[in-house]
């Protein structure tokens, strides 16, 4: 399971999961708590550690300044946060809606976990 951190109102409330991005981690987004009254938030952390206290979702290749980035380890970040997503929503018995957001690497990861189809 990924690192987390998070703030729950109640089992029935709405719950907002966001990403953070590129060389940051899970507590960059969640100073956004206190604009979010009435919901869940939960803010994961990203598996692959860069030094300095950032973490990135999937390596990205800056090949003589191009971004390069492989299609199988964005499938298998998303899976990663699908099945984080599950259990945390399981462990604490979350019967709300739950919506995905993100900033930078992790918008483009939340809007590659919705354009999948998954409903909460």
């Amino acid at each position: 399971m990924l690192e987390f951190i998070d703030h729950i109102e109640s089992p029935t409330a709405p719950t907002l999961v966001l990403l953070h991005g590129y060389g940051s981690n899970k507590e960059d987004l969640f100073g956004l708590q206190p604009y979010f009254k009435g919901y869940n938030l939960v803010c994961f952390q990203a598996p692959i550690a860069m030094g300095m206290g950032g973490y990135a979702w999937y390596p990205i290749d800056w090949n003589n300044g191009a971004k390069i980035i492989d299609s199988e380890e964005v499938a298998s970040a998303k899976s990663l946060v699908l099945n984080a997503i599950e259990d945390w929503t399981a462990s604490n018995k979350i019967r709300g809606r739950v919506v995905i957001g993100g900033f930078s690497q992790g918008a483009i990861l939340s809007t590659a976990v919705y354009a999948s189809g998954v409903k909460a």
